[in-house]
C-alpha cells in the first residue's frame, strides 16, 4: 500500500511566482509583501479582498487575500447597517488604494480597522 502523502497547508501562494507563505504571520511579516489596498464586496464583506504587492524583482504581482482570513485581528464593535452613500460616508470603500479609517458606523468599518492593524504590523 502506498504511503499517504500529507497535505501541506499554506496560508497563501503567489499565483505569479509560486512562492508560498505557510502562516498568516509569515505572510504579514514578509519584507517582500506590501499592503496596497482593499477591494470591496458589498454583497459579502468577508469576501472583499485585501491587496498586497509581492515586491521581489522576479515577481511584482498583486496578491489578493480574502478579508475573512484576517477578521479575527479585529475584536471591536461590528455594525450591521451598511452606510455606504450616507452623509457620513467618505466613499473610501470604492477607492481600492485608500486604506484610511472611515468614521461611519457602517457594516464595512471593521475592514478599515483591520487595514490599520496590517499597516502598523509592517512598520
Amino acid at each position: 500500500m502506498p504511503e499517504k502523502q500529507l497535505l501541506k497547508t499554506v496560508f497563501k501562494t503567489c499565483n505569479n511566482c509560486g512562492i508560498s507563505w505557510k502562516t498568516r504571520s509569515e505572510f504579514i511579516d514578509c519584507p517582500s509583501i506590501t499592503l496596497m489596498g482593499y477591494q470591496s464586496n458589498f454583497d459579502s464583506v468577508d469576501e472583499g479582498l485585501f491587496l498586497f504587492n509581492h515586491t521581489i524583482k522576479s515577481c511584482g504581482s498583486t496578491v489578493a487575500v480574502p478579508v475573512a482570513k484576517f477578521t479575527d485581528l479585529y475584536t471591536g464593535e461590528r455594525y450591521s447597517d451598511p452606510r455606504f452613500g450616507a452623509e457620513e460616508c467618505k466613499r473610501r470603500c470604492i477607492d481600492q488604494s485608500n486604506i484610511e479609517l472611515c468614521e461611519a458606523k457602517c457594516r464595512y468599518a471593521y475592514v478599515r480597522e483591520i487595514l490599520q492593524i496590517l499597516r502598523k504590523s509592517k512598520i
